[in-house]
């Protein structure tokens, strides 16, 4: 593809496809001698001249022909014109030289003619020369670089950040010409921001084996190995360049216990040793191939460059020399917290989240009550959620209260969700101080029920009374750039858990803020429901973040809290439950204070994301103390397979966390699914 800028050209200018990068800048800029182009530029037609693999040398000549007659492109003679050629495919062989891929532009004056008569003083003066002589070539380009080797890592990714030593797959070295590899002092190194350490010793050392070595050709086994930076060496001696070779480093072992990259880079040698017949060098300082190297018959050679005459040696560096690296990574951790059933997960996740004089209880059979008890385990002082069945209180909950060191539970939900008699079996528990071991004094467990006639009504109790224990109402939010904060409520629908459930972290309000945070208000999906609209007003409510989109919380809903007088009207939503979750942790995750270009947030900042069923709510909702005490977000997955929407955010997002931390065991979030989540994290 040959086109013509019709654009006056500017002298001087840089013209190439990394424009104002050094040595993109004409050699020798000339003056354009007209004002205004023609109306017509001038036409190319390109035919391929030549076409030569002599001796592993590729050498090909492409020429444009310009068809146009002079008086259609411009009366000046000194016009100038800007014309790139693109689209070019080479293939280059199963045997061509390594190194440098040069491109050299040569231009006749109306003739084809191959003599330096004919010759213009175009591209800084490449003049073709008479032949056999060869050219003058003053100005060139490096397009692109022949690797000398094919550079393979047999399991990169196989390394988890556990701090348990682990073995990487042999690293395999390839000629891709029979004297790619000449004699010298190789390299691999082990870099990364996963801090790798080469665990290799004298009693597990890295075996160094060559395939197709001719005689006397040899290579250092087993390895060298140093550290800071870490390092395997190897040695060939005796190249005869008789085939081609590979080397093969086997049993590397490496130990980190921080998640990050990996990179494994080859060097020395003939790769880059600017002391030997380097080939991923600098363009312009690539040292002379010789010709007709020991074994290899008709092998021409290739200049150096500095046999070229141009003092500034390439007109144009395209790309800079190519490093040989495998990028990896390592990948943290897979975390779990799971019990037995649903009641034991909760006991297992409250156990984690630390002893606290509340819990919350809440149903673990019907989502309708429980899901308004996020809001309300924040408020008092970072208690925990633990579950019960309607007609019993399991046993691991109550296990649970004494190790916690429970004064006060808070019941969600009337008689229908939490029976009266495990409010009375509550009220006869003694109890413990943290650690479960001594009992406080005589003191029996407060039992407070917060339970209304339907689940909206309890939505309403539960929000109030914990707006009203801290006695600080509810927390701000600053969303919009150029607005003041505002008392904040976020708005789900009672009619799902899946949106609510998310939600539950973002109730701790944001991150270095007061403690109070921010409710979770539950709406019909279609009208806006009449305990919600009243919590709006008792709290004074100036800022509604609506969670889900309009078929889970309709617009009409939306009108009437704006009808109220709430001042601000927003809303987070994806296309499904999974994608509304993530967008929920965006919010989560954005900082406190907006600017200009990016919306304000909760300023979530925890290093862990918590990852759980979206098929089911029990184990989100006992995890939102937890998560939302540890700043951190809680997304939804399908329990088989991480659900696109999640896998997308975890990779976006990548460098924020250390770690993903299912809720449950694998048959609610699957090995396979949390496997997928850190190694989405682990790039």
């Amino acid at each position: 593809m040959v086109t013509v800028n019709p654009v006056s050209y500017v002298a001087g200018t840089n013209v190439g496809p990394t424009s104002g990068t050094a040595g993109n800048t004409e050699a020798t800029p000339v003056a354009d001698g007209a004002a205004n182009k023609g109306v017509q530029p001038p036409v190319f037609t390109t035919s391929l001249v030549a076409s030569s693999r002599a001796g592993g040398i590729a050498t090909d000549i492409i020429r444009l022909r310009i068809n146009a007659v002079q008086a259609t492109i411009g009366t000046n003679a000194a016009d100038k014109w800007i014309v790139t050629v693109g689209g070019i495919k080479a293939d280059l062989g199963s045997a061509v030289s390594p190194g440098e891929l040069r491109v050299v532009p040569f231009a006749y004056n109306g003739t084809s003619a191959q003599t330096s008569a004919t010759a213009t003083p175009l591209f800084s003066g490449n003049l073709p020369g008479t032949l056999p002589n060869p050219p003058v070539i003053k100005s060139y380009t490096v397009p692109a670089y022949v690797s000398p080797v094919n550079f393979t890592v047999g399991a990169p990714n196989n390394i988890v950040a556990d701090g348990f030593t682990q073995a990487v797959g042999p690293i395999t070295i390839g000629e891709t010409n029979n004297y790619s590899l000449q004699d010298g002092t190789y390299k691999v190194t082990v870099g990364g921001t996963a801090g790798a350490v080469i665990k290799n010793d004298a009693t597990t050392p890295i075996t160094v084996t060559g395939t197709g070595l001719g005689v006397g050709e040899t290579v250092t086994s087993p390895a060298g190995i140093t550290h800071t930076p870490e390092t395997v060496t190897f040695t060939l001696a005796g190249a005869i360049n008789t085939s081609q070779i590979s080397v093969a480093l086997s049993g590397l072992l490496l130990n980190t216990s921080t998640k990050g990259s990996i990179t494994y880079t080859l060097s020395g040698g003939s790769i880059n040793d600017p002391a030997l017949h380097s080939f991923l060098v600098t363009g312009g300082t690539s040292l002379e191939i010789p010709t007709g190297f020991v074994g290899v018959s008709g092998v021409a050679g290739v200049a150096a460059d500095a046999a070229f005459t141009n003092p500034q040696g390439i007109n144009q560096t395209d790309i800079a020399p190519p490093a040989l690296v495998v990028n990896a990574a390592a990948t943290p951790v897979a975390g779990r917290i799971g019990g037995t059933d649903r009641y034991d997960t909760a006991a297992k996740i409250a156990s984690q989240n630390g002893s606290s004089n509340f819990v919350v209880l809440a149903s673990g059979e019907n989502f309708p009550d429980a899901v308004s008890s996020a809001y309300l385990a924040h408020q008092l002082h970072g208690g925990s959620i633990l579950l019960s069945a309607q007609s019993y209180l399991p046993a691991v909950s109550a296990a649970e209260m004494r190790l916690l060191g429970t004064k006060t539970v808070v019941i969600v939900g009337g008689t229908s969700a939490i029976s009266a008699g495990v409010e009375a079996q509550l009220k006869a528990t003694p109890q413990y101080n943290a650690g479960g071991t001594e009992t406080d004094g005589q003191g029996l467990l407060q039992v407070i029920r917060l339970g209304g006639a339907d689940r909206y009504a309890t939505n309403r109790l539960a929000n109030e009374y914990a707006a009203a224990y801290t006695g600080s109402i509810v927390g701000r939010t600053a969303i919009t750039f150029g607005q003041a904060s505002k008392l904040t409520a976020l708005v789900a629908t009672g009619e799902n858990y899946a949106d609510a459930l998310t939600a539950g972290p973002g109730t701790n309000g944001y991150v270095g803020g007061p403690t109070n945070g921010i409710p979770l208000i539950l709406t019909n999906s279609s009208s806006l429901s009449p305990d919600a609209g009243s919590q709006l007003t008792d709290l004074g409510i100036e800022q509604a973040v609506i969670v889900g989109g309009t078929s889970a919380v309709s617009s009409g809903v939306a009108s009437s809290i704006s009808g109220l007088g709430v001042a601000a009207i927003d809303r987070i939503a994806g296309a499904n439950r999974y994608g509304t979750a993530t967008a929920l942790a965006d919010f989560e995750t954005a900082p406190v204070v907006p600017t200009a270009t990016t919306s304000g947030g909760l300023g979530f900042n925890g290093v862990l994301a918590y990852l759980s069923t979206g098929w089911n709510f029990a184990d989100a909702l006992a995890g939102a103390p937890l998560a939302g005490g540890g700043n951190s977000p809680i997304l939804l997955t399908d329990p088989v397979t991480l659900s696109p929407e999640t896998q997308t955010w975890l990779v976006t997002n990548a460098s924020s966390y250390q770690q993903v931390v299912a809720f449950g065991l694998a048959g609610a979030v699957s090995n396979q699914a949390l496997a997928a989540a850190n190694a989405a994290i682990g790039h």
